[in-house]
């Protein structure tokens, strides 16, 4: 590991940006025998997921919960404990088990989580018992969509198309679908179409807009997989995917800003640093926005009309303001959770549209102190 780009070699490949989605890829190609080395602007990996002190307090910067870390779950799922396993550091990180995952308050009533489908579903139906029947298909739904996600990219390879659409079926039947279309589909009680929606600020996008495959593997991802806090905040997480990247024979630059990715004859040559350094590598790698990686980083010029047309149709997700707070109150006694959102209306697409013209009809609490005194 270096913590500057104080050395130059040629690499297999170069990835910018030490994100997790950046060093899963970077210590899984170091594992699979590629040089590797990773670039990062910052002093510390972890991008979204990096931590950080105010005098003696510990705060996550952004993730505060994820999916993926245990051995059990749905077919095809727990990635992050696959990720750590095949890089030989799953036991240099520990998690711990969150449930209920999230905890739900609307104006006349509130509603938790609780891990595994049939749990939930028992949950929701005391709630709504008239719903059922049509809330345990929904989730049948979602798990099936996860786990034919998860296989989709080896089906594809058969290139047989009677056996993709059989294999897949859940998947082309909704991969135009959005969650408010198959809640529809299933459920009455605008209620508790409500619930389901409720994490939707994860995904920046109200019911009417978001994808509900997009959304279907991520709610799964909690609710079947099971949803864990790292110990020590989640910087903890990202510091052991880098020991894994340094284990299999990678490196990592800290304080080192990509200028530029190279190319030569249209094909990828390298980087160029900020400080003028050059490296080369016949794969690049970009864990940094995507727009910046086409338009300053490589140049719109090297991408396809047809590419540049959609990218450019694309717009920014909603930005959260966030509020890191440290207190004497006692949140233990004040029924707090690790994970809570308050809601003041059951509309969420109107929730949306208030976020977006700056108005407050919603808020998120986490407390990861209660689960994780450190």
């Amino acid at each position: 590991m270096k913590s500057d780009a104080a050395s130059c070699k040629a690499y297999d490949v170069i990835v910018i940006g030490s994100g997790i989605g950046g060093l899963t890829a970077a210590s899984l190609l170091a594992k699979a025998g590629k040089s590797v080395l990773v670039v990062e602007q910052h002093d510390r990996p972890g991008g979204y997921a990096h931590g950080f002190k105010r005098k003696r307090y510990c705060f996550d910067s952004g993730v505060h919960l994820t999916s993926g870390c245990n051995p059990a779950g749905y077919r095809g799922g727990q990635v992050i404990h696959k990720v750590l396993q095949a890089t030989n550091v799953y036991d240099q990180v520990e998690f711990i088990p969150v449930n209920p995952f999230c905890h739900a308050a609307y104006p006349d009533f509130n509603v938790s989580f609780p891990h595994t489908i049939e749990h939930f579903s028992a949950v929701l139906s005391k709630y709504f018992p008239d719903e059922k029947t049509g809330l345990k298909s929904f989730l049948q739904i979602c798990l099936q969509i996860s786990e034919e996600a998860s296989a989709a990219e080896q089906v594809m390879a058969t290139s047989e198309a009677g056996l993709i659409r059989n294999n897949l079926s859940a998947m082309f039947e909704y991969r135009r679908a959005t969650l408010a279309n198959v809640l529809d589909k299933f459920i009455s009680s605008p209620e508790l179409k409500a619930v389901f929606a409720t994490n939707w600020p994860y995904l920046g996008l109200p019911p009417s807009r978001v994808s509900f495959i997009y959304w279907a593997t991520m709610f799964i991802g909690y609710l079947v997989d099971g949803a864990s806090y790292c110990k020590g905040g989640f910087q903890n997480l990202a510091t052991t995917l880098v020991k894994g990247l340094v284990l299999n024979g990678g490196d990592i630059f800290y304080k080192s800003t990509v200028k530029k990715i190279t190319l030569v004859d249209s094909r990828v040559h390298g980087v160029v640093l900020e400080s003028g350094q050059e490296l080369t590598a016949s794969t690049v790698i970009s864990n940094a926005d995507m727009r910046q990686t086409v338009y300053q980083l490589t140049g719109r010029e090297h991408f396809p009309k047809r590419f540049l047309s959609r990218l450019e149709r694309m717009n920014h997700s909603l930005s959260i303001f966030a509020v890191y707070i440290a207190t004497s109150l006692d949140l233990g006694s004040l029924c707090m959770n690790h994970e809570s959102f308050y809601f003041s209306d059951l509309d969420h697409d109107r929730n949306f549209y208030n976020t977006a013209v700056g108005k407050v009809s919603w808020i998120s609490i986490t407390v990861p102190t209660l689960i994780d005194a450190s």
